[in-house]
């Protein structure tokens, strides 16, 4: 901070005040922030440039200043840069340049966030808010929940996030450019602990409501597991993600994680259909992959049968399945045949990541690829029969996979 106030000492003549900075914002001398303001005036001014890139001089001073000041004052930094942006925004008719400003001083808020700042939740509101290029990415608003909890108006305020996103579709963006966002505050919201629960919408809301009925430590430590289930996740579970994971795992503990789940799949082996939304298969996907990391033969067996449950939508299950082989790639060899065939018959053909593991496993037992595409076993499958199938196309559809065990169980006898 001394260097700052040496910064700013020599941008100003010693009589002077205050300091101007090149967008016109004025400092006067005894502002708490004045040391912060020197540091964004210096940085606006390299950005300035003809030659420079701002994105990347923004990086480079906010990368300097990190190592010299704590992250709660970076947070005071973050904030003044958004109040200048937003003393800008309200003065833009009396500035030269104005809009060229605030997008220097966005390139500095958005390497700020990406320092997982500690904001007081009222700071945070004002934030999340603002849905213009000062305020933070949705990316960087998950980071910050996973450290801080969600109270009421921080939830009022990611709802009013998600509407603005809504409001923009068909004008300011498409569906498709704003969907990881959307997915991402919805989140966020399904732990929203006021927000009205229906049992009959999505399989998850058991998991919601049997979450609001704990207390205590045994509530904060699924807390934990839980906030770390993502509306972005990729096909597999990163290496980041799953040593975070076998913390929260490990702190919820074996038995716990194991009844808790039990009971949440219990419904899988019912008649009855499940409903699934965009949310619900996002909670399920991570739950498969910390059965996964369990590597309880108990936890599995309530898993596995979900592959036959009814479920409504089928759209929102594409996810879940490839999730599901996640869970079956950790199981033993000899057990996994069982489980992953009738998942390749049934979705391998439009999911290369389970054909891809169908193609591992049998490499483990010395069976090429050549041999299960002989088989059939990676042709193209027909989709899934209708509702009340014949015998006989049921049959069909699974012609492939008794042929392929056949030729499993024999190369076993053989080895």
């Amino acid at each position: 901070m001394a260097r700052l106030l040496a910064l700013s000492e020599a941008m100003a003549d010693a009589p002077s005040p205050m300091i101007i900075g090149p967008d016109g914002f004025l400092c006067v001398r005894d502002d708490p922030r004045f040391a912060l303001h020197s540091f964004l005036n210096e940085t606006l001014r390299e950005q300035a440039k003809e030659s420079g890139d701002a994105h990347a001089t923004a990086a480079a001073a906010v990368k300097r200043l990190s190592k010299q000041l704590s992250k709660a004052q970076m947070a005071d930094l973050a904030m003044a840069a958004y109040e200048r942006a937003a003393w800008i925004d309200e003065h833009g008719g009396e500035l030269a340049d104005a809009a060229q400003w605030k997008r220097r001083l966005a390139a500095i808020l958005y390497h700020l966030y990406a320092l997982r700042l500690p904001f007081a939740a009222s700071d945070m509101c004002r934030l999340i808010e603002t849905r213009d290029m000062t305020g933070p990415p949705v990316g960087c608003i998950v980071e910050y929940f996973g450290q801080n909890d969600l109270t009421p108006a921080l939830c009022a305020a990611l709802r009013h996030c998600r509407e603005v996103y809504t409001a923009g579709i068909g004008h300011k963006h498409a569906h498709v450019d704003v969907q990881n966002e959307l997915q991402l505050l919805d989140m966020l919201l399904s732990h929203d602990a006021l927000d009205e629960l229906d049992l009959a919408a999505c399989w998850s809301e058991r998991v919601r409501r049997d979450y609001r009925a704990m207390s205590g430590d045994r509530r904060a430590r699924w807390q934990k597991l839980l906030r770390h289930i993502r509306g972005d996740a990729g096909s597999k579970p990163p290496k980041p993600w799953i040593k975070e994971a076998q913390k929260r795992l490990a702190a919820v503990g074996a038995e716990d994680f194991r009844a808790t789940l039990t009971d949440w799949f219990a419904c899988f082996r019912e008649p009855d259909a499940l409903r699934l939304s965009v949310v619900g298969s996002h909670v399920l996907k991570g739950l498969l992959w910390y059965c996964a990391l369990a590597r309880d033969p108990a936890v599995t067996a309530a898993a596995l049968p979900l592959l036959d449950a009814p479920w409504k939508p089928k759209r929102n299950l594409v996810k879940v399945m490839v999730a599901l082989a996640v869970l079956i790639e950790a199981m033993p060899v000899e057990e996994a045949w069982a489980a992953l065939l009738p998942l390749q018959n049934a979705w391998g053909t439009s999911q290369g990541r389970i054909e891809q593991l169908v193609i591992k496993i049998a490499s483990a037992s010395n069976i090429t690829e050549a041999q299960l595409r002989a088989q059939g076993v990676l042709k193209a499958a027909p989709p899934p029969p209708p509702a009340g199938a014949s015998a006989e196309q049921l049959a069909a559809g699974w012609l492939a996979v008794e042929h392929f065990l056949a030729l499993l169980k024999d190369t076993h006898v053989r080895q």
